[in-house]
């Protein structure tokens, strides 16, 4: 595999903004892998039928978690809002409610990136390499 496979080239596009793309060698070799830059947290894995998954979290936005076959298309994977949204009127029974179901969203998202082997613990710490 090249850094021009459509997969690479999809992960580029949708990373352009901040100029991140996967390594070559992790392209050609099809290596899992992740980096921290640019705010940027990422990890990725490459799936038997060329497929790659990556979960991608920012300081300033939302986990991103996508899934992009060999053609270069992509599917976004489930990820729970990042916000709490309360009714305009919300008494506090229904703050806790709303407070509640938020947790149980991210917990069971929790369980499902670990059971893909997606969760950011596992990725190495190391400082954030100079802009």
């Amino acid at each position: 595999m090249s850094p021009t496979t459509p997969t690479a080239l999809a992960f580029a596009q949708y990373f352009a903004h901040w100029g991140l793309e996967l390594p070559p060698g992790a392209v050609e070799a099809r290596a899992d892998g992740h980096l921290r830059t640019a705010g940027w947290t990422v990890r990725w894995r490459w799936h038997d039928d060329g497929s790659l998954e990556f979960r991608a979290s920012h300081r300033m936005t939302n986990e991103r978690w996508e899934l992009v076959r060999p053609d270069g298309t992509s599917e976004s994977m489930p990820a729970p809002s990042e916000f709490l949204v309360f009714p305009q009127d919300a008494d506090e029974a229904t703050r806790e409610a709303v407070r509640s179901a938020h947790r149980d969203a991210w917990r069971a998202h929790a369980a499902s990136v670990a059971e893909r082997g997606m969760a950011f613990e596992d990725v190495p710490s190391a400082p954030e390499p100079p802009a």
